[in-house]
């Protein structure tokens, strides 16, 4: 775990992992991440700020309009493992969890201190809505969803994405395009590697990534958490630092300033 701290002191983790775009239908270059997470303590906006402020785009090697932090690249290496994967092939899902050993995701679940990891992705309810609760509809499965607005940074992606109800359950299917959970699951033993963590009560969640043990679980699991504003911050908050250009041509954060949110 890198640490940014207010003495100005900083260790900047190596930017040492290449990730290339695994979506379906999209051949994506690349990205360089660091498999390390930079500890910040501060709230989304204050993240980008400290960066800035830091140095820490001469430090990493950037130019000031490449270096950014994750925007949800490093979910590819659940997502495409669990990609024709059926709830009852052990094998295949064992396959699939082993992508929780990968070294991006130590910091999350192997740390031994509980980090949230700020993403450039957050939800925002349609049209400047209060909350969620006025746009709801329900799945194939008859289960109930909310309609959101994806933003990447600061740039509208989609409109009126399906976001599934849920109060940590377990992700069965993706949206591989938005990397967005697309059906949760709330029944015990059910195959997964992550779980989902969605408040409809507010205007805006932002897309922060975690990890746990669960009390009937054998190994950690990732947690997908939209529960909180891009405001929010606490000591646990952290980021992954991303070179690289970002996905469905968004622009980056590095020149003009980050909107407060």
């Amino acid at each position: 775990m890198a640490l940014l701290k207010a003495d100005d002191e900083q260790l900047w983790p190596a930017l040492d992992r290449t990730l290339t775009d695994g979506r379906m239908g999209i051949n994506g270059s690349g990205v360089r991440c660091a498999t390390r997470l930079t500890r910040t303590g501060r709230s989304y906006r204050q993240t980008f700020a400290m960066l800035r402020e830091f140095g820490g785009l001469a430090a990493a090697g950037g130019n000031g309009t490449d270096l950014r932090i994750s925007a949800l690249e490093e979910l590819d290496q659940l997502i495409r493992p669990e990609r024709g994967c059926a709830a009852r092939e052990t094998r295949a899902w064992r396959q699939a969890r082993t992508g929780l050993g990968d070294h991006l995701f130590a910091d999350l679940l192997r740390a031994g201190t509980p980090f949230w990891e700020w993403t450039m992705v957050c939800l925002r309810a349609p049209n400047n809505a209060p909350d969620f609760s006025a746009y709801t509809d329900h799945d194939r499965n008859g289960g109930r969803v909310y309609r959101a607005d994806y933003v990447v940074g600061d740039q509208l992606i989609a409109e009126g994405v399906l976001i599934p109800e849920s109060h940590g359950g377990t992700i069965v299917e993706w949206d591989e395009t938005l990397r967005l959970p697309r059906v949760v699951s709330q029944e015990l033993h059910v195959q997964h590697t992550a779980h989902f963590y969605f408040d409809p009560g507010t205007s805006e969640v932002a897309l922060l990534l975690s990890g746990r043990r669960y009390a009937d679980e054998p190994t950690p699991c990732l947690d997908i958490i939209a529960q909180y504003r891009r405001s929010m911050a606490a000591s646990y908050c952290a980021c992954r630092l991303v070179m690289g250009a970002l996905p469905m041509g968004v622009p980056s954060p590095g020149g003009p300033a980050i909107a407060a949110c």
